[in-house]
Order: structure tokens, then C-alpha cells, then sequence
């Protein structure tokens, strides 16, 4: 307890060896060492006339207990008589450290783990290859993001070089769209001025069948009238038949000329309509060549950061790559220091058997002790009944 600051449960004192004057009465003991920080000022020992009273819990209650009464004996100036008889301790001490000198050179205060010491070696030679694959895998992933960052800051800059250099051929466009859109509004006002032209030629034509009709019906009558007199009246009778003669093929000639400019009227109608949709197809032409041009010059903007980005992202990843490295390097040499650690620990194993035969030393000055340690005992009861 005195080397590894535990507390000590004996569930029967009477078969353990490591009690040889306890009273008749007691049957079971725990000691707990009393410790403020990582000294050991002192030992609570709990006696009790029945076997196997103290269970995980109780002990636990009692380290409590012993944790709380180190620090009130610390608080309090209680503490000085305890240093004094831990200074007589700690002379008597010397010829334990003294014995103890072999087990140290040889395997030190942990010979008596040695296996699990190479147990320790062991699995700590497999967390660094381990390791050593896993910090291989990143330093590859970490060389393929730097090379996918370059290509994607090169193929960024790319598409922002095509995007500003083909931005003045698209607002070349933009204007050609916005001039075809005034030439379609100044064609489709002339088309609308030609179709009232058309109704104008309609009007003229009916007016010319009008009067073809009235010159027929003339002479007609100038017939009848020539048809009276006789012979006398026979050459206005050719007249008035070439008149009407005349008449017929001038209403025949109005007649065809007002079929045609119908046809034409028609046509100009669908052109119009047609000029119409047009104009309202490229309506909004200007609106959205504005929004293209803002939309490329978004785009542009947009892949200058990106490559921006990517350029970053290329430039840590390549840090980042070094870092891995030196980082490989540093497990490398851990590795190496893990093989030799594991000889070592083999060495160890070795001298653990030189340590044992300092033992005998070690227990007669435990037998030493005894008395200093009573006294310990006797000072710490009086520590636990002030509590």
C-alpha cells in the first residue's frame, strides 16, 4: 500500500498472512492510504468483529471519507505531528530506497509488470502501422484534392477567360436583337399604313364599278334614243354602243382589280398579324438582353471566385501534403522507437529476476517500519475520532 497508494481490504484477518497481531476480535480490516494531492500523510484503518463486511461501496464510502479527512488534517494544523512521524518515516526509508537501488537499475518500480509492458509494446508497434497505413491513405487522398483543385482553378479560369471574351460578341448580339426590334415596330407601322392604302384603292375601285355601271346605263338609254330617230340617229347608235362596250370592260377591269386588291388587302392583314406576334415576340428583347448581360457578368464573377477558391483549396492541399509527410516521417521514427522498446521490455524481463533478491532487504527494513507505522495508526485514529 505503501508503493502503490491502494487501499487494502482483508476480508478474514485470521487467514491472511499480512496480519500478525491483530486482536482476537477483528476479523476484518481495510486500509486506506490518507492522501492530499499525491502524498500519503497517513493510513485509516476500519476494524470490524465480523468477516467480510466491507463491500465495493463501503470501501468507495471509505476512500471518500479518507480523502475528506486528508484535507481537514491538511486544513487544520493537525498535520505538523504528522510530518514529524512521517520524517521519522522517511529516515528509516533510506535504507528501503537503499535496498530498493538493485530493483531500480534493474527493473525499476514496474518489474513486477513487465509482461504487460510488452503487451503495451506490442500493441502499440500495431497502432502505429496502423497508423502509418492510415496516415499513407491521407497523404494520397490529400495529393489528389491538391491535383483536382488545381484542374478545377485551371478549368475556372478557363471559363472565365471564354466568358469575358465572349462577352463582347454577345452584347454584339444584344444590340443586333434590340436594332431588330426597332426595324420590326417601323415595318410593321409602314404594313399597317399599307393595308389603309389598300382600303383606300378598295374604296376607288367600288367608285369606278359605279361609274361604269351609270355609263352603261347611259348608253343603253343613248341606244333607245338612237333606235327612235331612226337613220339619222344611227351613228350615235355605233357611239353609244362603243360607249357601252367601254363601260362593260371598265366594269369587267374594276371588278378583277377589286378582286386583287382584296386578295392584297388579305394578305397585308396576315402580314400584319404576323408583324404584330413579331413585335411582341421581341417586346421584351432589351429586358432580357440587360438580364443576360448581368447574368454573364454574374457567371464571370462567379468562376473568378471559384477559382479563387480552388486555387486555396490547391495551396492547403498542398500544405497539407507536406504536413503529411512529415508527419509519415515522425510515425517512422516512432516505429523504430517501438522496436526498441519492445527489446528493452525483453531486457527488463531479464533483471525482474535480479530485482526479486533485493527482497530480503526490502522486508527487514519493512520490519523496521512497524513501530513508525503504529504510531501512524495510533495518530490517525486520533485524526478520525476529531472528524
Amino acid at each position: 500500500m505503501a508503493l502503490t497508494g491502494e487501499s487494502v481490504v482483508i476480508d478474514d484477518v485470521t487467514r491472511d498472512k499480512r496480519i500478525a497481531d491483530a486482536p482476537l476480535v477483528v476479523q476484518s480490516l481495510v486500509m486506506v492510504p490518507l492522501k492530499f494531492g499525491d502524498q500519503v500523510i497517513g493510513t485509516l484503518e476500519l476494524e470490524h468483529h465480523k468477516r467480510k463486511v466491507y463491500r465495493g461501496k463501503d470501501v468507495l464510502t471509505i476512500n471518500t471519507f479518507a480523502n475528506q479527512l486528508a484535507t481537514a488534517i491538511h486544513i487544520t494544523e493537525l498535520r505538523r505531528p504528522l510530518v514529524e512521524t512521517v520524517e521519522t518515516l522517511t529516515q528509516q526509508l533510506g535504507t528501503l530506497v537503499r535496498a530498493a537501488e538493485s530493483l531500480r537499475e534493474a527493473a525499476g518500480a514496474v518489474a513486477h509488470s513487465t509482461g504487460t509492458i510488452r503487451q503495451g509494446v506490442l500493441a502499440e508497434e500495431g497502432e502505429v502501422s496502423g497508423g502509418l497505413e492510415a496516415t499513407e491513405s491521407l497523404a494520397e487522398v490529400s495529393r489528389r484534392v491538391s491535383e483536382d483543385g488545381t484542374e478545377a482553378a485551371q478549368a475556372s479560369s478557363t471559363a472565365s477567360e471564354v466568358a469575358s471574351q465572349n462577352r463582347h460578341q454577345i452584347q454584339d448580339a444584344i444590340g443586333r436583337l434590340v436594332a431588330l426590334k426597332t426595324f420590326v415596330g417601323e415595318a410593321s407601322a409602314k404594313v399597317q399604313q399599307l393595308g389603309q392604302v389598300s382600303r383606300r384603292i378598295t374604296g376607288f375601285i367600288a367608285s369606278i364599278r359605279e361609274l361604269a355601271d351609270m355609263t352603261n346605263l347611259l348608253a343603253l338609254n343613248a341606244a333607245i334614243e338612237a333606235a327612235r330617230a331612226g337613220k339619222h340617229g344611227k351613228g350615235f347608235a355605233v357611239v353609244a354602243e362603243e360607249v357601252r362596250r367601254l363601260a362593260e370592260q371598265s366594269a369587267s377591269a374594276a371588278l378583277e382589280a377589286g378582286e386583287l386588291v382584296q386578295d392584297i388587302h388579305r394578305q397585308v392583314g396576315e402580314v400584319v398579324e404576323q408583324m404584330r406576334r413579331g413585335q411582341v415576340n421581341v417586346g421584351g428583347v432589351e429586358e432580357l438582353s440587360s438580364a443576360a448581360l448581368q447574368a454573364l457578368d454574374a457567371i464571370v464573377a462567379a468562376t473568378a471566385e471559384a477559382t479563387s477558391h480552388a486555387q486555396r483549396i490547391a495551396a492547403a492541399a498542398g500544405e497539407q501534403d507536406k504536413a503529411f509527410g512529415r508527419l509519415r516521417e515522425r510515425i517512422h521514427a516512432v516505429a523504430k522507437i517501438a522496436g526498441k522498446n519492445r527489446a528493452e521490455a525483453d531486457d527488463v524481463a531479464t533483471r525482474a529476476d535480479e530485482a526479486a533478491r533485493g527482497l530480503t532487504e526490502l522486508e527487514r527494513a519493512t520490519r523496521e517500519l512497524e513501530d513508525v507505522a503504529a504510531m501512524l495508526r495510533q495518530l490517525t485514529r486520533g485524526f478520525a475520532s476529531v472528524a
